[in-house]
């Protein structure tokens, strides 16, 4: 799948999100418009325009369907609870209308996600028809490239950074590797078979970040008053729960693994959380705290 490609699929998604329920008929004029109709189509080919609504759903897991008393297309959005996918495509489709919309562009900011982007055509394309890419990339901890054949079972965005996840051939293994260390990533035609049932939101669901190398535990931490403002608005994790809310604090729980990457989002907010369980994190955010102070006593 080509740039082009992936863009009109964003193009048809945008449409139907922003004007839906919208008929055929309209998007047709729309799509008479449009600036990527570059054959100049008076209209999307029927073949085409499912063949769209299908790569849709594939690539974001969103239905449009078609109400067959009206003959009109809507998303189909009423079992959806997926954060990450209504986040996914809002800023998709905000960054698609700043692109049309040059006098904003010096308007809204974005954060950026360097490198890895570029390789997200590729590796969609190669989710979709299940074949094989030829992978090479730079290890922080070592000086030459490495080239592997990936399997691409699915990607995964966290901290500013794209991670694809899927069976190495070389390693003989499902690895996980963040696209901001890419070299190149070339489509081959060899062909896989995606494992039965496999969802890359179930395989992290217990887990903050990319890092699965420690059980899932329950935690608890206390948050002041004025963080728990914070964490309410924006949960840090699926499993969040609030199980005591007073005047001065509050405390949530988990069901989550106790990962690097979770204790990293817990320090930021410093003196306004504290860890009440279990022990074991207790112990390690206090070691890490000492081994901070350490630096500073000069």
């Amino acid at each position: 799948m080509q740039n082009d490609q992936l863009k009109r699929y964003i193009w048809l998604l945008d449409i139907v999100y922003s004007q839906g329920p919208i008929t055929k008929e309209d998007i047709d004029l729309a799509w008479a418009e449009s600036v990527l109709n570059k054959e100049h189509q008076p209209v999307i080919p029927r073949e085409s325009f499912n063949r769209y609504r299908e790569a849709i759903y594939k690539i974001f897991n969103i239905r449009i369907e078609c109400n067959r008393s009206t003959h009109a297309y809507f998303i189909d959005n009423t079992r959806d609870t997926d954060n990450t996918r209504q986040w996914l495509v809002s800023t998709i489709l905000l960054t698609n209308a700043v692109r049309d919309s040059a006098n904003l562009a010096s308007r809204i900011d974005f954060e950026s996600v360097p490198y890895g982007s570029r390789f997200l055509p590729t590796l969609i394309n190669a989710m979709m028809e299940q074949t094989e890419v030829q992978y090479t990339y730079q290890n922080f901890h070592r000086t030459e490239p490495n080239t592997i054949h990936l399997q691409p079972y699915g990607i995964k965005l966290f901290r500013r950074r794209w991670y694809v996840h899927g069976f190495s051939i070389e390693h003989n293994e499902e690895r996980t590797f963040a696209l901001d260390r890419a070299l190149s990533i070339r489509s081959t035609n060899n062909t896989w078979t995606l494992p039965y049932g496999f969802n890359i939101h179930e395989m992290f669901d217990s887990y903050y970040g990319i890092y699965r190398d420690v059980p899932p535990e329950t935690i608890r931490i206390r948050a002041d008053h004025k963080t728990a403002d914070f964490i309410r608005s924006l949960p840090l994790h699926a499993s969040q729960q609030e199980i005591e809310r007073q005047n001065e604090y509050s405390i949530f729980q988990y069901s989550i693994a106790p990962t690097l990457e979770f204790i990293q989002e817990l320090r930021t907010y410093a003196d306004g959380v504290r860890v009440l369980s279990p022990q074991s994190l207790v112990n390690r955010m206090r070691e890490d705290l000492q081994k901070t102070l350490n630096l500073y006593n000069d």
